[in-house]
């Protein structure tokens, strides 16, 4: 292990601890939004006090791999929006340190890896491993730039521009390449019963979340709209472990018998929103504040919707590897950022059509270059063939001094007075 401290690791993992234990006690029935977080950070700072060898990968790439090996997985983008959530923005620092190297209107998701390693703020990752245009090229920037910097091992994940059966079979001999070259860096093997067995784990857990959907379509909707957002991020930092799969189950079964008792997640739903692009994840009270004020709910959200059938972890190993590159293409933001802008279109008018939306939310993230290209098309497209407005503004998700949290308050309140 390279080294470096654990220091933001440890208090970041320490704070979301102690906002559990809080909410446990005054607010048990909510302690279950937290759990994901929390447990993330907690392996993370395990396996780093443990000495293992550590991974850092791009989001858009499947955990299931990394879990299957002796290594430690963390993944900064994801880190980052939950260290966004937190008070005082921890993530701030280290968008700081990244502005002075990179541009400034890069994606703030892409700055945090590099400001997180030069600050020596933590251990320097072992090895690295990254989908190159999957969705988007500033990722490439960012892990040549620590490659240069710091020196660290690093694996391009070559995607093709169409998710078609000839680019899945290529991603899937990529994946295979990724292992051969993480087993060499660390000296850790790919165990292919633990592979088989985190592939289970997630298909079983992706079963939950697919049913949970499938509630969310209800009039009214029986889920909130923070329970949503943390759901979706919750796949990407959990996905292959049985505390997932348990997770996710509970909170199904929660909400399906809300949904028999005819009970609801506001006492009057007035507007459906479906959300397509990013979220407010520096200030996640503006679901409540969108509820309470306005009757407001997100019942549904294209960050969060992962349509991944279930993986054939029964069969050759090389099918293993076809179902999770065909998931690592399907990831969010990948299958809508890679390839033609018809997939993301066709998407925003078939969701906010199945849940039934009032209004579609594009709160584009500043340096999402490939979503802002279709911001008006997709506007348009929605008001031609559902005949429902769409809200647009500009922020970074991760980063308040772009667009404060009153700011984003205001954006809802004209679009609200003017237009709903």
């Amino acid at each position: 292990m390279k080294e470096g401290k654990v220091d933001v690791i440890e208090e970041t993992y320490q704070t979301l601890a102690s906002i559990r234990k809080h909410i446990e006690e005054k607010h048990p029935e909510r302690k279950w939004l937290y759990e994901p977080a929390t447990r993330y950070f907690e392996l993370v700072y395990q396996g780093i006090m443990q000495q293992k060898p550590l991974l850092w990968y791009f989001y858009c790439l499947c955990p299931e791999i990394f879990r299957s090996m002796d290594v430690t997985p963390f993944s900064p983008e994801y880190a980052c929006g939950i260290m966004a959530s937190l008070r005082g923005g921890i993530n701030l620092k280290y968008l700081d340190i990244a502005s002075e190297k990179l541009p400034q209107d890069m994606c703030a998701a892409n700055k945090f890896p590099v400001g997180l390693a030069l600050s020596r703020d933590t251990v320097i990752p072992d090895v690295m491993v990254y989908a190159a245009a999957n969705p988007c090229d500033a990722a490439i920037t960012v892990y040549s730039n620590l490659d240069h910097y710091c020196n660290i091992p690093s694996f391009y994940l070559d995607i093709p521009y169409l998710s078609d059966e000839r680019g899945r079979k290529y991603v899937a001999r990529e994946l295979k390449k990724m292992v051969s070259f993480v087993e060499e860096q660390t000296k850790q093997k790919l165990d292919l019963d633990r592979l088989r067995e985190t592939i289970g784990y997630s298909n079983q857990a992706q079963e939950y979340i697919l049913k949970l959907n499938q509630l969310r379509k209800n009039v009214p909707c029986p889920t909130s709209s923070r329970a949503l957002h943390i759901t979706g991020g919750a796949i990407m930092g959990l996905c292959g472990l049985p505390e997932f799969v348990d997770w996710c189950r509970g909170q199904y079964e929660l909400v399906k018998v809300k949904v028999e008792r005819g009970e609801r997640v506001i006492p009057e739903e007035k507007i459906r929103l479906v959300w397509i692009a990013t979220g407010v994840d520096f200030n996640l009270s503006i679901f409540e504040w969108l509820e309470n004020e306005y009757g407001a709910v997100m019942v549904a959200s294209l960050l969060s919707d992962y349509p991944t059938e279930p993986i054939d972890n029964a069969g050759e190993k090389s099918k293993m590897f076809e179902g999770l590159a065909k998931k690592v293409m399907n990831y969010p933001m990948a299958r809508h950022g890679r390839g033609s802008a018809d997939t993301y279109i066709s998407e925003c008018i078939s969701i906010a059509r199945d849940y039934k939306a009032d209004a579609v939310i594009f709160a584009g993230n500043t340096g999402c270059k490939y979503n802002w290209a279709t911001a008006q098309l997709v506007k348009d497209t929605i008001y031609d063939e559902l005949g429902i407005p769409t809200l647009c503004f500009e922020l970074s998700p991760f980063d308040p001094r772009v667009l404060s949290f009153e700011g984003v308050k205001a954006k809802f309140e004209q679009f609200f007075e003017l237009v709903l």
